[in-house]
């Protein structure tokens, strides 16, 4: 804006992350976050971006602090909703709001508050209007349309949508998929048609005490997936929970979801000799693993031919699949043959959201065992990467659509 003005120009000089104003010590300087290097300014004016990002209230209190010497200092705080309840932008948020309702007497604090309703339809452009006054100017209608049209069908889109584009709260830790969602989209799978075709793993070791899942996805000629799942927990583990409320094992292994090794934990072989034998059935093409809970089995399953592939758990390496396992969902393309024990896990996953809007489930905050759906996600990223080293089978992204370029 300085270059565009022939009488700013002569009077200032612009540098990468400052300009200041010639014949004077006055400048207006971009920061950085580290609050341990910003003591000892004497701020006239304090713009914080994106509030509701920080890490603490350090740099906040550094800044604010900073005005004290002045007749007329200024500071704005201007930020979208966060992603959790607490922290610096939520307490100015709800002091903000009590100075609104009058419950608060502060004439030196401004709240500016464009938000939806919480309780309010979230793909109404009427909602969208309210946390957004210049809809239609500045943003542009059609790409809320767009952006609606993809949180209809994804979940994690929906929490990113309300948070980024209504200015709603929302939680860091969000569930995932409704059960009617989910059932809607088991149809039969039916093993026969399965035999002999490729297909794709997910492993998720367990600790002692915990279920191991093994899930294979399979797809199809019309983009659908096909999944089949096996679960192996210890006798000591279901002899645990028996008689617990909503945690018994024994409904899983009456239905035969859930496969029971003797002992005080799962026997290894047994996951072994039953992979084994999968893999007499079906093409199995590679096995993707949590890499930091690998162990002798995944060895013993290498020599055994298995194509064996670390996979992460983070934000980088879940965050595809995820998203590519609620389109399928959602569009009735993920057929799982409403396995009990998977359906169980479903309804416990919890997903956490960075401040990018990438997703991963989050394993001690979901309301009990999530492994099987772990592992789902990891064959689905195997597919995944599958497919797009393979250029004669096409691209992912020609039925997912890319979103920007």
């Amino acid at each position: 804006m300085v270059l565009n003005s022939t009488l700013l120009r002569g009077k200032c000089k612009i540098y990468r992350n400052s300009i200041t104003l010639n014949g004077t010590n006055s400048f207006i300087k971009a920061i950085s976050a580290d609050a341990s290097t910003k003591h000892g300014f004497s701020a006239h004016a304090v713009l914080y971006d994106e509030l509701h990002s920080a890490p603490n209230r350090e740099l906040w209190e550094v800044l604010t602090t900073s005005v004290g010497a002045r007749s007329q200092p200024l500071v704005l705080g201007i930020s979208t909703a966060g992603i959790d309840r607490g922290g610096l932008c939520r307490e100015l948020y709800e002091y903000g709001k009590r100075v609104l309702t009058g419950a608060i007497d502060d004439r030196t604090f401004l709240p500016v508050i464009y938000e939806a309703p919480m309780d309010a339809d979230p793909f109404d452009p009427a909602t969208w209007a309210m946390a957004n006054p210049n809809l239609g100017i500045s943003v542009r209608t059609v790409y809320f349309e767009k952006m609606a049209a993809e949180a209809k069908v994804l979940p994690t889109s929906e929490i990113a949508f309300k948070q980024l584009h209504l200015n709603q709260w929302i939680s860091a830790f969000d569930g995932w998929l409704t059960d009617t969602d989910w059932m809607a989209s088991a149809n039969e799978v039916d093993l026969e048609e399965l035999r002999g075709r490729t297909c794709f793993g997910g492993l998720d070791l367990a600790a002692v005490s915990d279920v191991t899942a093994f899930v294979l996805v399979f797809p199809m000629d019309d983009g659908e997936l096909k999944v089949v799942s096996k679960f192996f927990v210890s006798q000591a583990a279901v002899d645990q929970r028996r008689g617990r409320v909503g945690a018994s094992y024994d409904a899983f292994v009456s239905v035969g979801d859930l496969i029971v090794t003797d002992g005080n934990s799962t026997d290894y072989n047994v996951i072994f000799e039953v992979m084994v034998e999968l893999s007499k059935v079906y093409d199995i093409k590679s096995v993707a693993f949590d890499r930091w809970n690998s162990s002798a089995l995944v060895q013993k399953l290498v020599e055994a031919g298995f194509d064996m592939d670390p996979f992460g758990q983070g934000f980088a390496s879940m965050t595809q699949p995820i998203r590519e396992m609620e389109i399928l969902v959602k569009k009735k393309k993920l057929h799982h043959g409403g396995n009990s024990m998977l359906r169980w896990m479903v309804s416990n996953v919890q997903t956490k959201l960075d401040e990018a809007m990438n997703v991963k489930f989050v394993k001690n905050k979901s309301g009990d065992k999530i492994d099987g759906v772990v592992a789902l996600a990891m064959a689905i990223g195997e597919f995944m990467t599958a497919t797009r080293n393979n250029g004669d089978n096409g691209s992912v992204y020609d039925q997912t659509g890319i979103r920007y370029l």
